[in-house]
């Protein structure tokens, strides 16, 4: 990737593309996976949310972690960093609004996604 990309903001695949060797036909492989994954991580959210079960909502912000933080997005990281953290400690408060924060950023870099396959590496 030589010039930067108006998704560079919510992804950056100039950074990943370096971790995995420059493997352009592995990133796409990785992103397709992903976008394959996103929507059943944010499917996940709306029981445990309805139910208060924050051991079963942890689990999966940690999951949504480790999946988005594979695209070096920190917006996405923090949002799942917050909700297991609040989860780990208990603090239902502001689930609602951590949970709505985490689809957000899932979805925004679904879209990032789906936008940087239409262009080369």
């Amino acid at each position: 990737m030589q010039n930067p990309t108006e998704n560079d903001e919510v992804i950056n695949l100039r950074q990943i593309l370096e971790q995995i060797g420059g493997d352009s036909d592995l990133l796409r492989e990785v992103i397709q996976v992903f976008l394959g994954d996103s929507p059943n991580i944010r499917g996940r959210l709306a029981d445990p949310l309805a139910k208060g079960d924050v051991r079963q909502l942890r689990e999966i912000a940690h999951s949504a972690k480790s999946a988005v933080g594979n695209f070096c997005t920190e917006k996405g990281v923090a949002a799942a960093s917050e909700l297991e953290e609040a989860c780990k400690n208990g603090d239902t408060r502001n689930l609602e609004k951590l949970t709505e924060s985490l689809n957000a950023a899932l979805i925004e870099v679904e879209d990032a996604l789906r936008a940087a396959l239409d262009k080369p590496f």
